[in-house]
């Protein structure tokens, strides 16, 4: 699955933001940090603000809960919208194959597999560099 700039970068914008927990970062410094135009960073803060994610303070944005309490799913999937590798692994129903689909079963295990190592993944680790998910 390939995801898009806009949730990589998402994803790197919050990491900027979890560095300097609870003090505000202004856009232009992290549109540089990131060498993003300013545009385009604010077609990712939007949503992000909108879910909570974020929040302005002292003209600046800092993250909405601890580092620790967000993890990479939550700013993936609202970036990304679908999360899944085709439709039949959300919804069966959505294929007409999908009672005797023999690769639906594949699709549903990526899907579960992909979520789970984002929603293992918080900000917290990302910041301190320790992207390791915990292994069953």
């Amino acid at each position: 699955m390939k995801l898009n700039t806009r949730s990589r970068y998402g994803l790197r914008t919050m990491v900027v933001l979890a560095a300097e927990y609870d003090k505000p970062i202004l856009l232009k410094d992290i549109a540089e940090h990131e060498n993003l135009s300013m545009k385009y960073l604010d077609n990712i803060i939007r949503p992000l603000k909108v879910a909570g994610l974020i929040r302005r303070r002292k003209g600046g944005y800092i993250l909405g809960r601890h580092p620790s309490e967000i993890n990479a799913y939550e700013i993936v999937s609202l970036l990304e919208g679908m999360d899944y590798p085709a439709p039949c692994a959300e919804n069966p129903q959505h294929c007409k194959h999908s009672p005797q689909c023999s690769t639906q079963h594949l699709w549903e295990k990526l899907r579960n597999s992909y979520r789970k190592i984002l929603e293992e993944t918080t900000l917290d680790s990302l910041r301190k560099g320790n992207n390791n998910v915990n292994k069953d």
